[in-house]
């Protein structure tokens, strides 16, 4: 599936990209409603039966309105998600491209509230699958899953449980076609991302070097360049895709712990440029190690009366963030004087910038 990611996106770049992850979107979102649908004609009683079994196994104690560091609640969620979002839609360079890629400004608000919608609605119906898996081998104990935890470790069972009902619980061809689904996701992630590396590589470090050096631009170069680098970028993601599969860890708590220490201080690096005028990139290069510091210590150190309890990952963006926004402001205000022009900022935004 790598080797067949990276290949399309060398040849042809954002715009396969895009057209394959719209196909990519379309059997992951059919194979969700399918296995959805499976799980409700599965399990016993249907919808209420899975509502009972969730209930009773507190998987919904996450929907209380508690704020704890070392719990998932409603308003952690909540409150981590806007960050997050906002990193996403505004600072992540594979969101920003595609949204650059649309034609008019119309059609990138359109894009948002779509892309908005389908978030919602997916994650919904992946949590639907969980709590539906969850009942099924409540109510089946014998199909298969003690030897799943033999196997692959009690501590990471959780990551496998979905292709492992689609393996074993659904008939040949079916589950070939649901496990594509999944494999849609992984090389939908894959592509845009090593797309996007590739291009911040070539227009923000080759051309201003090219252009320090006196040197002309070279379009069918760069486009050669750019295809060198998707590949090495590929070859990259592969070796930590196996480099990850033996750690054996939580792939969601590893996502998030590592999204995080990195984007939350992105963020809070083009946040100080829009929001102040005394924020400062050197500001910034104070406050970020000690962001991404204190994102580290929270999410290696325990806590609690008996140094038991770890903070979610889920407050370590908003916590890397915060701490970098905060000193970075800080170290501007005191070290760098020199206020920055209103009309680089929000706080001016009537008179066009000038080139």
């Amino acid at each position: 599936m790598a080797v067949l990611a990276t290949s399309y996106t060398a040849l042809g770049g954002l715009s396969a990209v895009l057209w394959t992850d719209v196909l990519q979107f379309v059997i992951l979102v059919g194979g969700a409603i399918w296995i959805a649908v499976t799980l409700v004609m599965r399990v016993p009683d249907g919808l209420a039966g899975i509502h009972a079994a969730a209930l009773e196994a507190g998987h919904y104690d996450a929907l209380s309105w508690n704020v704890s560091l070392f719990e998932l609640t409603l308003p952690v969620v909540a409150f981590s998600f806007i960050w997050m979002l906002m990193q996403d839609y505004g600072t992540d360079q594979v969101t920003v491209q595609r949204l650059l890629a649309v034609r008019r400004d119309s059609g990138v608000a359109k894009a948002i509230l779509f892309n908005g919608f389908t978030d919602l609605i997916m994650m919904s119906l992946l949590l639907f699958i969980g709590v539906g898996m969850y009942a099924y081998y409540l109510h089946f104990p014998d199909q298969g899953i003690a030897e799943l935890k033999a196997k692959a470790g009690s501590d990471i069972v959780g990551d496998k449980m979905l292709p492992y009902y689609i393996v074993n619980a659904l008939p040949n061809g079916i589950s070939g076609l649901l496990i594509s689904g999944i494999f849609a996701a992984a090389m939908s992630s894959m592509d845009s991302g090593i797309n996007s590396v590739s291009t911040v590589i070539v227009n923000d470090f080759i051309k201003p070097w090219r252009r320090w050096r006196g040197r002309e631009e070279a379009k069918d170069s760069d486009v050669t360049l750019a295809r060198v680098l998707t590949v090495v970028l590929g070859l990259f993601a592969m070796t930590a895709s196996f480099i990850v599969a033996l750690t054996k860890t939580k792939i969601l708590a590893a996502s998030s712990t590592i999204l995080g220490l990195f984007a939350g201080p992105i963020l809070a690096l083009f946040l100080l440029g829009m929001l102040s005028r005394r924020g400062s990139f050197f500001g910034w290069l104070i406050g970020m190690p000690l962001g991404i510091g204190a994102g580290v210590w929270l999410s290696m150190d325990k806590f609690g009366p008996d140094n038991d309890l770890k903070v979610h990952f889920l407050w370590i963006f908003p916590i890397c963030f915060g701490v970098t926004i905060i000193v970075s402001y800080l170290a501007s205000f005191f070290f760098d004087s020199t206020p920055t022009d209103p009309k680089f900022t929000i706080w001016d935004r009537s008179r066009p910038v000038e080139e």
